[in-house]
């Protein structure tokens, strides 16, 4: 039976238009007008474990990326100040570390770095300000400044002597760099992607000539200015270009940064995120209450919820024009610069990204079904997508997307192919990554998953008049119910996350699953199945509510994330596990501010697990902070949810 909440699909009437919001509507106490007033300087953030990640939405690259593998979150800003970028070109990665740095010398001999560095994120900018011998001084900031990843350094040093700074950085040995004088620009090219940074002296807010020229040298540069006693403003204009755009094109947007003072390039940056996070549904009820919230302020909460809307928005990548793939991307983590998908749009994951379009489609409906459209096109003649398959969610996320944009002939056009790549995840039910293809592996989260997804599929088959598809979906979703019931519970000791149909067992030594005693997110999830018999549905209550730790660090489990703890939300709500359900959201929510790092996954530290910096652990932020506010989204549109404690009234 269909899960009786979904058939709500409708009930909120939103406004026409491609990326209509709710305007002036409420649901619980998130005011889906958004806040007309937001100040991005509100969410500024330079604790400890801030975030160091900055983009530009629709843009190619990103400020301070993974600095090794995925991961690795980037670490804090070191005291020679390196720019550090990392970004796409096709379908490739790279990195571009350390193209700039600040040391500072007070005699001819030696420059040196900070002896003290302060960092502060914003949503728009990344600012530092850094301590220097002899009283010298620097504010800086870094940002960008559209969507072809232009970007501006700015430097304002303030002397009580005469004092020489380095502006130097380095270039792999497959680059090549040339300084030209008379632009005062050095420029670095590689085969597939030129970059070009002009330098100036900034006197009233105008860029002037800088009168020094660059020593280049193998594998660095080296710009030595002179300080002079008080104040003092430098800036970098950063621009980029692939090789089939030419040097004249990054070139061109290296100069384009000072075509006009830098603090109005500047306004325009913060008004392009501060206009996107002021049409963000609002809520009104911030702070996390009771016991389980504590350690989390108002304040941060707030901070990180906008933060992850911020990452959201900044995680869009516009159609690459040297690239086949002729859709926008909403990668799995733009800072991470996680690569692994299909060959095609390898910075897509099936699962990352997918759930990443339901919340893309309220700031941004048309990038939303783009990414949509985008991964769709990818299915081959089999169903399948290339890459690491992951559970379904395709069907669900094309009627969040439809819902909002009531696009009939889009979802018309995509419905054949959602189709063929469901009926192909019914007969894969299990993870496929690189050497990893276990045949006749089926795996729980999967086999959850897909169940759940085929109610959209039926939703999608009723509006467009599809009885027949209708009907093959109910007997088959009642059939891999079935499956499931004997696959995973059929044990009475024990719920399995896997199951082996050839040898009929539950682990193999090379996917041994949890330990029994273990708490396992893997098969909390399940709880959102309500095709699931009683029986089964009263099992998985009582597994929750025998590891389910509120107080205790990971919640009791080994690791959470995303879609896994928001079915198990779902499934406490639909059992009526309200006062379980609030501790549950609550104690998920908290962990996901505290950690910081926005990641793959949260261990049971807690921390940040699997891929840094990634779009699960906003994700969760962003619903959660939903869900306390009484509102709830899965079904298409967002509904009223009464989530107090009535088992004693």
């Amino acid at each position: 039976m269909m899960k009786h909440a979904r058939i709500l699909a409708a009930v909120l009437l939103l406004t026409t238009g491609r990326c209509a919001l709710a305007k002036d509507h409420v649901v619980g106490t998130v005011d889906f007008s958004g806040d007309a007033q937001f100040d991005a300087d509100s969410i500024s953030a330079n604790g400890s474990n801030h975030w160091q990640w900055l983009s530009f939405p629709g843009g190619r690259l990103v400020l301070n990326p993974s600095p090794v593998d995925v991961s690795q979150i980037p670490a804090p800003l070191t005291k020679d100040i390196p720019l550090n970028l990392g970004g796409w070109v096709g379908t490739r990665t790279i990195k571009l570390l350390n193209t700039s740095h600040v040391l500072v010398g007070t005699s001819a001999s030696s420059s040196e770095p900070a002896t003290s560095l302060r960092t502060t994120w914003f949503p728009y900018k990344f600012a530092f300000s850094a301590d220097y011998p002899d009283s010298i001084q620097l504010d800086g900031q870094d940002f960008f400044v559209d969507e072809n990843s232009s970007l501006i350094r700015d430097l304002a040093f303030t002397s009580r002597a005469d004092a020489t700074v380095e502006l130097g950085g380095v270039y792999e040995a497959t680059e090549q760099a040339n300084w030209i004088p008379a632009d005062d620009m050095l420029v670095v090219s590689s085969h597939d992607y030129i970059y070009a940074m002009v330098f100036a002296r900034i006197v009233n807010g105008h860029p002037l000539p800088l009168q020094a020229d660059a020593i280049i040298k193998p594998s660095g540069y080296e710009l030595r200015v002179n300080l002079v006693a008080g104040p003092s403003e430098f800036a970098i204009g950063f621009g980029f270009a692939t090789h089939s755009e030419g040097e004249a094109t990054a070139t061109a947007r290296a100069k384009q940064c000072f075509h006009q003072p830098i603090s109005e390039t500047l306004a325009h940056s913060r008004a392009r995120i501060e206009g996107d996070l002021r049409r963000v549904p609002a809520p009104q009820k911030w702070g996390i209450e009771g016991s389980v919230g504590s350690g989390v302020t108002v304040a941060q909460h707030r901070r990180a919820y906008y933060a992850a809307w911020t990452f959201i928005i900044q995680d869009v990548v516009r159609k690459l024009p040297e690239s086949s793939f002729a859709y926008d991307q909403l990668m799995t983590g733009k800072p991470s610069l996680w690569n692994e998908g299909d060959p095609r749009a390898p910075g897509t994951a099936q699962w990352d990204s997918v759930l990443g379009y339901q919340w893309l489609c309220y700031v941004d409906c048309n990038a939303a079904w783009s990414a949509f459209a985008g991964l769709m096109s990818l299915v081959d003649k089999d169903g399948a997508i290339a890459g690491e398959s992951l559970p379904a969610r395709k069907a669900q996320t094309a009627w969040i997307l439809y819902s909002r944009t009531h696009d009939r002939a889009l979802l018309q056009r995509l419905y054949p192919v959602i189709r063929k790549n469901l009926l192909w995840e019914e007969e894969n039910p299990r993870w496929i990554y690189g050497d990893h293809n276990i045949a006749d592996e089926k795996d729980l989260e999967f086999t959850a998953s897909w169940i759940y997804d085929v109610d959209f599929a039926n939703l999608i088959c009723a509006e467009l008049g599809d009885s027949s598809d209708a009907q093959m979906w109910r007997s088959k979703q009642t059939q891999m119910a079935e499956n499931s019931a004997t696959w995973f519970f059929s044990d009475p000791t024990q719920i399995h996350q896997y199951f082996f149909t050839k040898d009929k067992r539950f682990s193999r030594d090379d996917r041994v699953e949890p330990r029994k005693e273990s708490f396992s997110a893997y098969i909390t999830q399940a709880l959102a199945i309500r095709q699931f018999s009683p029986d089964i549905e009263a099992r998985l209550v009582s597994y929750f509510n025998q590891g389910f730790r509120p107080g205790k660090s990971g919640l009791g489990f080994e690791n959470y994330k995303y879609p896994d703890v928001n079915f198990t939300a779902y499934g406490l709500i639909d059992a009526k596990q309200n006062s379980q359900a609030v501790l549950f959201i609550a104690g998920v929510l908290r962990e996901s501010i505290q950690v910081g790092t926005f990641a793959e996954a949260i261990n049971k530290t807690p921390a940040a697990d699997g891929v840094q910096e990634s779009l699960f652990s906003p994700l969760n932020i962003i619903e959660f902070t939903w869900l306390l506010n009484g509102c709830r989204y899965d079904n298409g549109s967002p509904v009223y949810i009464d989530l107090t404690d009535k088992s004693h009234q």
